[in-house]
């Protein structure tokens, strides 16, 4: 299973963080194919610092992804409205172009994720040896070992662990690839009874 760390707009994460969306919309101005995530693996948050400070990189919680397509402004808002995170049509439209510096008249890529998970304790990514350069305008593509440090710096490893086994896909597009690699890594397993047993008293099934 490999990763994706994003830089993430901040008003666009704490929208999201205040509601909760089945589907939500992760824009960027890149309309080029999104070919670094296959279905179901991680899309990472690093969540811009508001006063611009590029020395903390900081990894603040993560999405399923799904799908790539490349919308339109309005088409955008017409399919997932404030799953777009934001809370009107106006404000959308002036902040991405703002921000992205989107035409309006023109496609925006747009990357599909679910089950959206916020970490308690954010993730510093020179704490765990993961380089992410300031010269890096979108994000990056992480493999499987980063993907494992970045869940279990946070605590929330356990936590992802049940997140693929409740997840419901639609159309049966079962993704048992994805929960048989994370069986094979006995770090994961160990970790998951660990935090059964902290919260039940026991191992059972």
């Amino acid at each position: 299973m490999r990763g994706y760390i994003a830089i993430t707009n901040p008003i666009w994460f704490d929208f999201q963080k205040n509601h909760k969306f089945e589907m939500v919309n992760f824009m960027r101005k890149n309309t080029s194919t999104f070919k670094v995530l296959q279905p179901g693996d991680l899309f990472f948050f690093l969540v811009k610092n508001r006063l611009g400070d590029r020395s903390e990189r900081v990894v603040r919680g993560y999405g399923i992804y799904q799908s790539f397509e490349v919308l339109e402004l309005e088409e955008a808002w017409l399919k997932y409205e404030h799953a777009n995170g934001w809370n009107n049509k106006t404000e959308y439209a002036n902040d991405l172009q703002n921000i992205l510096e989107v035409d309006s008249s023109k496609g925006m890529g747009c990357i599909i994720l679910s089950n959206l998970h916020f970490f308690n304790k954010p993730v510093l990514l020179s704490e765990i040896g993961i380089e992410f350069q300031n010269s890096i305008v979108s994000g990056k593509g992480i493999d499987e070992f980063e993907v494992e440090r970045i869940l279990e710096s946070s605590g929330d490893a356990f936590n992802h662990f049940q997140t693929l086994e409740e997840q419901e896909f639609p159309e049966g597009r079962i993704k048992y690839v994805k929960h048989q690699r994370l069986e094979r890594n006995k770090k994961l397993i160990d970790l998951a009874k660990q935090k059964f047993i902290e919260n039940n008293g026991s191992l059972y099934c």
